[in-house]
């Protein structure tokens, strides 16, 4: 700094000018140090004394002591300072004398959180004077994101002479998770001045080290950056700042950087990412509108199983138009295939800048667009060609375009079925991604015409509106371990088969379905919400409770069927699959089945068996025995599966002696011809009666 005082006239009109960096003062007359601004009075302090008058009392000694408490000031935070949670039930104490010159100060705190970084049991512990200050902070537990950190955190900090000295650990039960950083901030002026010693720390288990000795200056509109490096293995990230055209530029570098660990931090580990990027970002006009150029490169990527291949990422971000420039060797690159991007793209509606650019298909594998429909569509396969044109200005941005797909195959997840579309034309604008009118084939080649489009606002909020028509189609093919709610295989014929909502929260309704080819469709009995055990069936223990099963996923599934039954398809309610017991009928009736995103299934309607079997175990003695339903057996659905009523007749057939069954008696009363029949083994109807409800039905016999 530099200061610059010139006087003029004589001493009734005096005139003082001072000039430091961006302070700026013309003074005229007495010098009055309170009628001055503050910044000013600072360096008429620091430099001018002559001008300044010492107070004429000292300040009387203190000794003060203070107890903070808090209750329930969660909520208060909420509205006040949403970035702070928690902190309920905590106390600081501490205590100031000024004539010993001596500060202490205590704290416990439960909980509390500071936007994305969460801690329990706090305590802090501090000693100083005048000069200097000694602070330790200890948390049992902290938490940063999902990943990124989780243990306790020491921290260890020296306060005085305007420098800190600081040393923060963290220790976690998985050592591969912990964080050590060492080093001093001094401040000088306007100026802080941070030197980091050796470092490490832990990102998904991967060491890091940071080498000791790198610098970085920070003051008003300047920053220097010197030696900051940080390596793995292999890999190694390093920033400095360079002067270019008068002002600092930062100009950061990657060296073999691995795209998992990046996908992790990220919040993009589901996807599976695989590969090694490098590349440059520099930044200048860091303190004015920011001017970002970048040139990255990931190279032999992976999603999962599948290979992308090459990534390219070369442009520049302009903050004071808020637009950014891509080169047109940004894209996706793999062989002959290929998906590109370029032109100028503003996401600000406020700047009104004018957009010229275009995304460009080239034999692009359909299978890059996995990571994006996981949990919806899988297994999927062929290409896309063509290109989609952005246009118009930043705030009515015009989108369009048309693609054309080839050779696709996808999974329909939520219901197992596979499916191939032979070709299919795709256009695109502002609202709308339409398929007009496609032919779907699944496993048999029975064909079905979907309709439909995504709607979405440039490529936000994305919903599907997709109806399938068929008059023979395979719309389910699950397994148990698919689904334990309901699985099995349907073909059937149906009005419709639409897909609604956003991909996270997904509708899925099948209109008037009628079994056009052998099906069977499973349901388990212990899948149904508070259904309990069955001891009528067999003697399997589930506990005080049976605890309802629900299929975890991180997307909203509701799912309703209408369908119209008939003796093509097989319904299987599984009362035990231990021990496969079960009920297996055919028959008739109209059916809704509805499962909402919870999984709690619902089924009305009254379904009429013509044949089947039940299939009974008893445990003990591990006695299987198979009933065959009789045509006037009925099932009535209402609802909730503990309200389903069974109204159902079997019979098994056994050879017995009839003279077994007789008392003792009439034992001595049956003699000659039948007697001898009576001790003859003869076929023997054992005829069962179910009525009531599934879940604790009344049963009697009878014999025949």
């Amino acid at each position: 700094d530099s200061i610059y005082v010139n006087s003029t006239g004589d001493n009734a009109n005096k005139r003082l000018t001072i000039q430091s960096n961006d302070i700026i003062a013309d003074i005229k007359g007495d010098y009055q140090l309170s009628k001055l601004p503050a910044s000013v009075q600072y360096y008429l302090s620091r430099y001018l004394p002559n001008y300044i008058k010492a107070p004429t009392k000292y300040a009387p000694e203190q000794n003060l002591e203070f107890t903070i408490s808090t209750n329930n000031i969660d909520s208060i935070l909420a509205v006040t300072l949403p970035i702070l949670r928690g902190f309920d039930s905590s106390t600081i104490t501490g205590s100031l004398n000024t004539k010993a010159q001596k500060l202490t100060l205590n704290a416990n705190v439960p909980y509390g959180s500071i936007g994305n970084f969460h801690m329990s049991n706090i305590a802090i512990t501090s000693q100083g004077n005048l000069n200097l200050i000694a602070l330790n902070v200890n948390i049992d537990n902290v938490a940063v994101g999902d990943s990124f950190l989780n243990g306790s955190l020491s921290v260890t900090t020296t306060v005085g002479n305007d420098s800190v000295a600081f040393n923060i650990a963290t220790t976690a039960p998985d050592t591969s998770s912990s964080i050590t950083l060492n080093g001093e901030i001094l401040a000088r002026k306007d100026s802080l001045f941070l030197t980091i010693l050796p470092s490490q720390f832990y990102l998904n288990q991967a060491k890091w080290d940071i080498a000791g000795g790198s610098k970085v200056v920070y003051s008003n509109k300047y920053l220097l950056v010197q030696g900051l490096t940080l390596s793995s293995g292999l890999q190694k990230i390093s920033a400095a700042t360079q002067l270019q055209n008068n002002d600092k530029s930062l100009l950061i570098s990657t060296e073999n950087l691995d795209l998992g660990q990046l996908g992790s931090w990220a919040g993009l580990a589901a996807y599976q990412p695989d590969g090694r990027v490098n590349g440059t970002i520099k930044i200048d006009k860091i303190f004015e509108d920011v001017y970002v150029s970048a040139n990255i490169k990931a190279t032999n990527v992976l999603l999962g199983t599948d290979t992308v291949g090459t990534i390219n990422i070369i442009g520049d971000y302009d903050g004071s138009k808020k637009m950014i420039s891509l080169d047109p060797q940004t894209g996706i690159f793999r062989d002959e295939a290929s998906v590109t991007a370029h032109g100028d793209i503003s996401f600000d509606s406020t700047t009104h800048q004018k957009l010229d650019g275009g995304i460009q298909f080239n034999n692009a594998p359909v299978v890059w667009a996995t990571p994006f429909l996981a949990g919806v569509m899988s297994h999927l396969s062929g290409t896309l060609n063509g290109r989609v044109a952005f246009n118009g200005s930043s705030y009515e941005p015009e989108m369009n375009g048309t693609v054309t797909l080839l050779n696709a195959g996808l999974r329909l997840d939520y219901m197992g079925c596979n499916y191939t579309i032979p070709s299919a034309t795709v256009s695109i604008d502002n609202k709308r991604i339409s398929f007009g009118k496609v032919q779907l084939y699944d496993s048999y080649k029975n064909v079905a015409i979907l309709t439909g489009h995504f709607s979405h606002n440039l490529f936000k909020n994305m919903r599907m509106h997709l109806t399938l028509k068929s008059d023979k189609f395979e719309v389910m093919n699950l397994t148990q371990n698919d689904n334990n709610i309901f699985y099995g295989n349907l073909v059937a014929s149906m009005d419709s088969f639409t897909i609604r909502g956003p991909f996270n929260d997904i509708a899925l309704n099948i209109y008037n379905a009628s079994a056009k080819a052998k099906s069977k469709l499973f349901i388990p009995l212990s899948s149904g919400t508070d259904v309990g055990s069955y001891s009528y069936v067999s003697f399997k223990t589930y506990g005080k409770a049976q605890e309802r099963i629900i299929k975890k996923n991180k997307n909203k599934i509701s799912i309703s069927i209408d369908a119209s039954l008939n003796t093509l398809a097989e319904m299987h309610i599984v009362l035990d699959p231990s021990t496969g017991d079960e009920i297996m009928a055919k028959g008739t009736g109209r059916l809704q089945l509805e499962i909402p995103s919870n999984n709690d299934i619902r089924i009305n309607g009254l379904y009429a068996i013509d044949d089947g079997v039940y299939t009974y175990t008893y445990k003990k003695l591990r006695i299987t025995r198979n009933f065959k339903l009789q045509s006037n057996s009925t099932i009535s659905f209402n609802g909730p599966f503990s309200e389903t009523v069974v109204n159902v007749d079997a019979i098994y057939t056994a050879k017995a002696r009839l003279l077994d069954i007789l008392t003792e008696a009439d034992q001595v009363a049956v003699t000659g011809s039948e007697r001898i029949d009576a001790q003859t083994p003869q076929l023997v109807d054992i005829i069962l009666h179910m009525k009531g409800y599934l879940n604790k039905p009344d049963l009697t016999f009878d014999l025949d």
